[in-house]
């Protein structure tokens, strides 16, 4: 069997996997503990989700397994850009029925819309407000009363906006660019030490700062306890002006952990 992740293949060996559900689980399990969702799987280029049968797939007739996998932000971004386009298609069915063009479109987005109500409440950040925005428009649909139509409209466009919003924040603080600057910071932490000794604290304290700057935005590996415990060292170490430990903790500890994750990573460029 060849398993291919993100395009890439992956050497790998069956373990205790007997059933294809079994190999499933393992992969997910694998993909949650690199920091990733699992977005997708093909079995032999056929969608497994869209195989009613898949559950009783036999290994031996799986020759190659594809996986997508993304990084949780890469997921929310994929979520929100959905909604945010169910929200314009509201929108227009709308503005299709105002026009008399298409009367069904829009009563026809009820049963769709009951479906993605819930999990789309969790997703978008509301103001206080709009809190209650998709509940009113899940009423207002299915009144399908024509009176209702503008109020969908607005209501539709206050969900677009808070989704814009977020889509905003996600892109500004996205995993890729915080990556590359991990990357860029990555050959500077090994030249601290030099720095201080060389009489340029200032330039070395910038390098620290910068580090700390992107990985509080990358707390889901940075708050895991093995890459805290080493930065507790490091703000120890520089409240007690121990700048050789210092260097040292983001030269032979941290660095190296930085590198394995750059390369973990990798994969989902």
């Amino acid at each position: 069997m060849k398993l291919i992740i993100n395009n890439q293949e992956v050497n790998f060996s069956l373990d205790q996997e007997k059933t294809l559900p079994d190999l499933i689980r393992s992969l997910e399990k694998w993909v949650i503990g690199q920091g990733w969702t699992m977005s997708g799987a093909w079995i032999n280029g056929k969608d497994l989700y869209q195989m009613d049968d898949w559950e009783n797939f036999e290994l031996i007739s799986v020759e190659t397994l594809e996986i997508e996998a993304l990084m949780p932000q890469e997921k929310l971004k994929m979520d929100l850009e959905m909604v945010r386009d169910f929200f314009a298609l509201m929108i227009r069915a709308s503005e299709a029925y105002e026009k008399g063009t298409d009367k069904k479109a829009l009563w026809n987005l009820t049963k769709p819309y009951s479906d993605l109500k819930d999990p789309l409440i969790a997703l978008l950040d509301l103001p206080a407000g709009n809190i209650d925005d998709p509940i009113l428009l899940m009423e207002l649909l299915s009144s399908q009363n024509p009176n209702n139509i503008t109020a969908i409209i607005q209501l539709a466009q206050n969900c677009i906006f808070s989704a814009e919003m977020k889509l905003k924040r996600i892109t500004e603080n996205s995993p890729a660019k915080n990556l590359k600057a991990l990357e860029n910071l990555l050959p500077l932490l090994n030249q601290v030490s030099l720095l201080w000794q060389t009489g340029k604290p200032d330039e070395a304290m910038d390098i620290i700062g910068n580090l700390m700057d992107v990985l509080s935005k990358m707390s889901e590996w940075s708050s895991q306890p093995q890459i805290q415990g080493i930065l507790i060292q490091i703000q120890e170490a520089l409240l007690q002006k121990d700048l050789i430990l210092t260097g040292d903790l983001l030269e032979y500890e941290l660095s190296p952990l930085i590198q394995d994750y750059l390369d973990q990573n990798s994969m989902s460029d």
